[in-house]
């Protein structure tokens, strides 16, 4: 009877260890990157659903948001802002790539690679956001935050 047992016994530990590995390997597997896009100099057509438009450089009013993007969290310097323009500097800490988006717009800035900066303004009206890295997956390991337009 023990001789049956354990070559059963031991098809399931060597199926578990498979699996173990398979689930472990996924984990640290890098997200694959989206296609780079055209840089901002160079006329191109969105291939996603419209987004926002990068702020000039040094142009006033509205408000700025500093945000922190590392694998796999988002950390806003300021949770409450005035309903209008709003500039999310973008500076990504991880080492994979991350973008912001505002989920209940579905708009998205583009895509910043570890290292990198940017920035993504949009026009938000009064009410609570939800700010996630819009890459798949990142919302679900933590990439979510959410702000408060006044």
């Amino acid at each position: 009877m023990d001789f049956l047992k354990r070559p059963i016994a031991a098809g399931v530990l060597g199926l578990l260890v498979v699996f173990l590995l398979i689930t472990i390997g996924l984990q640290f597997a890098p997200v694959p990157a989206p296609p780079t896009s055209v840089p901002q100099t160079q006329a191109a057509t969105p291939t996603k659903a419209p987004t926002a438009a990068p702020a000039a450089s040094g142009s006033g009013g509205g408000a700025t948001i500093n945000a922190t993007e590392k694998d796999f969290a988002i950390a806003l310097d300021n949770s409450s802002v005035a309903a209008g323009s709003v500039t999310f500097k973008i500076t990504n800490q991880g080492p994979s790539p991350h973008n912001i988006s505002i989920k209940e717009m579905k708009k998205t800035s583009d895509t910043i690679d570890s290292g990198k900066t940017g920035q993504f303004t949009i026009d938000l009206p009064a009410g609570t956001y939800t700010v996630i890295c819009d890459i798949s997956g990142h919302e679900q390991l933590g990439m979510s935050t959410k702000i408060t337009v006044k």
